[in-house]
Parts: structure tokens; sequence; C-alpha cells
């Protein structure tokens, strides 16, 4: 019984392992953003600077440097 409890916690950490995993990688991955404007879709890379929409020249987004990442 308590082999059976141990490996269900042992089963239960490996999945939220691999969860955060997956939530690591998609969080480097590019975004898309609609402009409000003119409805144009604008992928927004994980670089810093400033980004607008490619069909009006709107500002979209802003994406800064992470201070805590060095």
């Amino acid at each position: 019984m308590v082999s059976a409890i141990g490996l269900v916690i042992l089963i239960l950490g490996l999945l939220g392992a691999a969860l955060m995993l997956v939530l690591a990688i998609k969080s480097t991955q590019a975004y898309y953003v609609k402009c409000q404007r003119c409805g144009h879709t604008t992928k927004i890379p994980r670089q810093a600077g400033e980004y607008a929409c490619q069909g009006c020249g709107t500002p979209l987004a802003k994406v800064t440097k992470n201070k805590a990442s060095g």
C-alpha cells in the first residue's frame, strides 16, 4: 500500500516537471498580437524592443529585458 502511494506521488511529480518544461519552452517563443486599429496580426518576438503594426504603424508592444535573468 505504501509503495502504491509512493508510485502515485512519483508519477504526479514527473507530470508536474514535464508541465513546467513545456511552459518554459513556450515562454521563449514569439507570440501574435492583433492590431485594434486595422486588424493586422503581427508576430512579437521575445527580444527587447518596441514593436509596431506592420500594416498601419500603431505601437503594439514594448518588450523589456528581464532584470532577474542577468
